[in-house]
């Protein structure tokens, strides 16, 4: 049984509230480019957190890896092409790491260093069946199900 108050009504609003609520996006600013590292002030930025680069008007988003600190002053390793990035540039935290989608859709297409899918055969981009993070620990060698049958990844005038 819910003991109903006065005030129920105020916090039944109130939590309602907080479940449609955005979250406040942090925003940082560039502060140097040197070739390809972007140094930016960044609050409560992590080690190996993804932050995304933007340009106020352009809808292109360039991800970055948080690969370093000096000082108060972190280090951003851009994946993909930084033509356009400037002093003006907003640099938006993510509080994600970099992962990489996975899935039996993906076998056999062409990707590039972190997982984008660059051929998709003349069909429609398959979607990931699942997302890992790039950083993650390996599996237990010793929990897997033993390897009985080699697995022929090439066509068969390539093997011996």
């Amino acid at each position: 049984m819910s003991l109903r108050t006065p005030l129920s009504h105020v916090t039944d609003k109130m939590r309602a509230s907080l479940l449609n609520c955005q979250p406040l996006l942090l925003h940082g600013r560039i502060v140097q480019v040197t070739g390809t590292v972007v140094r930016a002030i960044v609050p409560r930025v992590k080690l190996g957190e993804l932050c995304i680069l933007r340009n106020n008007g352009d809808s292109r988003e360039i991800p970055a890896e948080v690969i370093g600190f000096e000082q108060n002053i972190a280090l951003l390793a851009p994946i993909g092409d930084m033509q356009g990035v400037s002093a003006h540039t907003q640099v938006i935290t993510t509080g994600k790491v970099l992962e990489v989608g996975v899935g039996e859709g993906l076998r056999g297409c062409v990707l590039d260093g972190i997982g984008r899918v660059l051929d998709s055969r003349g069909l429609t981009l398959p979607e990931p069946e699942e997302h890992y993070p790039i950083y993650a620990s390996p599996p237990d060698p010793l929990a897997r199900n033993r390897v009985d049958t080699p697995y022929r990844w090439a066509s068969a005038h390539w093997m011996p």
